[in-house]
């Protein structure tokens, strides 16, 4: 066999080999798109699966919430009443009948038993209770979560004691003590008022 044969069949060998290498790589390739594929179908699948379960969750009737959500409800919800007439006038009766009856149970302030002056204070603290709570909870909704409500608190025994020692003067606390001692009732009594009132009509609703 001459040299220039035996190039030539080492040319065809080594092109054989070439050929064989090049077709081993695109199965290594198509191999690696196939598997590509499948985790790409499976991402699917467990999203679509995702998505029905979210799906089955909001068909579900939503739960009462308890406790907690209530108190944080009736203590920062504020309202009894889409109309703001009627809410305005629902608190006014409440602190009305809640204030009288502090007033007549318990000693802790000296009032002159006057029907006019009473209502008119009530009136006053309701008007300046609500614009003083809706501005805390549009203004400083932050705050307040921050210091569990408290701040009403001290809002409201600021409002009775400006309007105690500046407004009117036919009720006398004898000391702060009993200003304070004052409110704290107040708030407690208005609350669990202001909560059977709502489970009242709630109950009454369904």
């Amino acid at each position: 066999m001459s040299e220039e044969d035996k190039n030539k069949q080492r040319e065809e060998e080594q092109n054989k080999k070439d050929e064989e290498k090049d077709s081993g790589n695109k199965n290594d390739e198509t191999s690696s798109d196939n598997e590509e594929r499948k985790d790409k179908e499976k991402e699917l699948e467990d999203l679509l699966k995702t998505l029905k379960k979210l799906e089955e969750e909001k068909q579900k009737p939503s739960r009462k919430r308890k406790g907690p959500s209530r108190m944080i409800m009736v203590e920062f919800g504020a309202t009894f009443h889409s109309n703001g007439l009627i809410n305005f006038l629902m608190y006014f009766s409440m602190n009305l009948v809640v204030i009288m009856g502090l007033f007549e149970l318990f000693n802790l302030v000296d009032f002159q038993r006057d029907l006019f002056s009473v209502l008119l204070f009530v009136l006053l603290y309701t008007f300046l209770e609500m614009l003083f709570r809706n501005y805390v909870l549009l203004n400083h909704f932050r705050f307040v979560m921050r210091t569990f409500g408290f701040i009403f608190f001290f809002g409201y025994l600021t409002l009775f004691f400006l309007l105690e020692r500046y407004a009117f003067g036919f009720i006398t606390f004898p000391t702060e003590t009993h200003i304070i001692l004052f409110v704290a009732v107040f708030i407690t009594v208005r609350y669990v008022l202001s909560h059977l009132i709502r489970h009242a009509v709630l109950k009454a609703m369904r």
